[in-house]
């Protein structure tokens, strides 16, 4: 009401794939490969063309929250927490490439640093780096003290920059094609 013409959608969690997106003009989804929850059937990427398909409807789909965490608890190679750094680089990359082999408009990595101060579970948590809590070691920038605060990039900063090198966008896997090929 009080911006007409301004754009709206709404990101959020727990995961909105479920909601009525009808009166937004764009849909975002935070979508986590290791939530087995909504990818078990359909895989990770067959989530993402479901969500293109069922939920955006033809409107824009970015993806508003993804990546993985490197704590020390945790499964690794791609799940909730313990990931190694390259686990880390190879799974953002895989998913990116995901959102845009559907047709996603874009995507934003969660996050940029290592956020030490999210899970305030008693006093002067909020000061500690804890290496068994996966929500604070989910940057691609490590915040390894209170020291450096520019941080140190991790390995998925340059794997992101190689793979924005030369982005092919057509055609997408799913794409058959004879003859000369299209490529944009």
């Amino acid at each position: 009401e009080l911006q007409p013409g301004a754009y709206v959608s709404l990101a959020n969690w727990p995961r909105s794939d479920m909601l009525d997106a009808a009166n937004w003009d764009f849909v975002c989804i935070n979508h986590y490969g290791y939530d087995k929850s909504h990818v078990v059937n359909m895989g990770y990427r067959g989530y993402l063309g479901w969500l293109k398909r069922s939920l955006a409807k033809g409107k824009p789909l970015i993806g508003t929250e993804y990546g993985y965490s490197m704590s020390k608890r945790g499964e690794g190679k791609f799940g909730y927490g313990g990931n190694t750094e390259e686990e880390q680089a190879v799974g953002i990359v895989n998913d990116t490439y995901s959102m845009i082999s559907e047709k996603g408009t874009g995507a934003c990595i969660f996050s940029w640093i290592d956020e030490w101060w999210k899970n305030n579970e008693g006093e002067g948590d909020e000061d500690r780096h804890e290496e068994t809590e996966p929500e604070e070691w989910f940057g691609i920038v490590a915040m390894l003290d209170d020291v450096n605060l520019a941080g140190t990039p991790r390995q998925a900063v340059s794997a992101m920059g190689k793979f924005y090198e030369a982005l092919i966008i057509n055609p997408r896997d799913t794409n058959k094609v004879q003859g000369m090929i299209p490529v944009e």
